[in-house]
């Protein structure tokens, strides 16, 4: 009889809970603002729908901030109540360069040095940035040289109201910016919020810096509705209203195309192929602008995305959405984006589905074993550490047996191996026979 109950109540109770969150979503579709006040929920944690404004330099922003303190001691910093990331950057962007001065490029040993000095605060990116695709104020005397400048990291002095650094991980070159002064009163003000602080390390893996987490770490579980959007949508922003493009379906692909364009779903996997080119992007700087306003001609859900690394091997630009700081990862691409360019045509790729409306979850906070312990995991099983290009703490989506619009995601780590990206576990077993296919 209890198994009656518990069988005719469960599938009810799922029913309620996607009724609230579509009822939320229609809400928030109709005025976004009344939902985030209401449940006092960040741009990290809520992730927004495809219609509101991006701007160029949302998309081109820090993805962490790490606090080093008086003792030596580094910190992440993280929020659920808050975007600590934005807060601090909106206050250091907001105060406008009066003087620009490039120092000399650091040797590896003292700009290792230079990230891990006492009583500052460093917001860090995935890839380098041009300056020009920031909205960092700067005095028209200084627009010059700022045009030249690209940068990995800012930072900024707890101990210098006047000056703050910008680094380029490549070269090594540190540039100084000199401001009026900084609000140190405001800058406490967002330290002092409700921060989660996880202990850290800046260190060097194959020769690049790296932040190692020195304890294990405990993460919490999200769950998601999903949105998926028609294909109409997309055909409609690529081919407009000609109506002269030819249709093939194929299997589970249906390939729309003219003489010079090309758009292919697969399930949920759509690439757009534009061959109305003569030449491939000219500089790095172009390149990032063609896969932001490519995204926002077709319609790419990208609100919530941010650049999220440089492929020199692939010229590709990669984009995630992220949660908390975190990057979410996905065999489907929900929250991923890339672009890239060839002599011949700009290329495409994306989801979809689209995280859409924040889900309560039942789930126990997931606990990660430190930097150290994963590398040395991954070397025990024949992976060669030097083929490891990056290792992040990120997201894992994990679908709803019952209702495949419902997404827990899951906390794990990630490495990139050999140019692909593979979670932790999938990592132990893929010298053993085990899935081979990255994300």
């Amino acid at each position: 009889m209890l198994k009656k109950i518990r069988g005719k109540i469960l599938p009810l109770l799922l029913a309620i809970v996607i009724g609230i969150s579509l009822v939320l979503s229609a809400f928030i579709l109709i005025n976004p603002s009344n939902y985030s006040n209401a449940n006092n929920q960040n741009e990290s944690t809520e992730l927004r729908n495809e219609n509101s404004d991006t701007k160029i330099h949302d998309l081109y922003a820090p993805t962490q901030v790490i606090q080093n303190w008086s003792n030596g001691q580094q910190y992440t910093l993280t929020s659920e109540t808050s975007n600590v990331i934005n807060d601090f950057f909106n206050e250091i962007k907001s105060n406008s360069i009066e003087r620009i001065t490039a120092k000399n490029s650091l040797d590896n040993n003292d700009y290792f040095e230079f990230l891990k000095n006492p009583n500052q605060i460093m917001l860090n990116y995935e890839s380098k940035i041009p300056f020009n695709l920031t909205d960092i104020s700067v005095n028209k005397t200084q627009k010059s040289k700022a045009k030249k400048v690209e940068f990995n990291r800012i930072i900024v002095p707890l101990n210098n109201k006047n000056r703050y650094y910008l680094l380029n991980d490549d070269n090594k070159k540190v540039y100084e910016l000199r401001v009026k002064s900084l609000n140190y009163d405001r800058i406490y003000q967002i330290l002092n919020k409700n921060i989660k602080r996880q202990q850290v390390q800046i260190n060097r893996l194959n020769n690049k810096p790296f932040v190692y987490y020195q304890k294990p770490t405990s993460m919490k579980v999200y769950a998601y509705l999903l949105k998926q959007q028609t294909q109409s949508f997309y055909t409609s922003n690529v081919f407009g209203n000609s109506n002269d493009e030819n249709v093939k379906r194929r299997q589970n692909r249906t390939i729309y195309s003219n003489q010079n364009q090309i758009l292919t779903f697969n399930d949920n996997d759509i690439r757009y192929n534009d061959y109305r080119v003569d030449d491939k992007d000219s500089n790095y700087e172009q390149e990032l602008k063609s896969a932001y306003y490519g995204a926002i001609n077709i319609g790419v859900p990208i609100d919530n995305s941010v650049f999220y690394g440089y492929d020199k091997k692939n010229d590709t630009v990669n984009f995630r959405n992220l949660i908390e700081s975190y990057p979410i990862f996905s065999q489907k691409r929900i929250g991923t984006y890339t672009y890239h360019s060839t002599k011949s045509s700009k290329n495409y790729q994306f989801s979809d589905e689209n995280f859409q409306v924040p889900i309560p979850s039942n789930k126990n906070n997931v606990k990660l074993p430190n930097t150290n312990e994963v590398l040395s995991e991954i070397a025990k099983v024949g992976i060669n550490i030097r083929d490891v290009s990056d290792i992040k703490i990120g997201y894992q989506t994990k679908f709803n047996k019952k209702n495949n619009l419902l997404v827990s995601l899951v906390p794990t780590w990630f490495i990139n191996y050999q140019n692909n990206w593979y979670n932790y576990n999938q990592l132990l077993s893929l010298n053993n026979g085990g899935d081979s296919n990255g994300f």
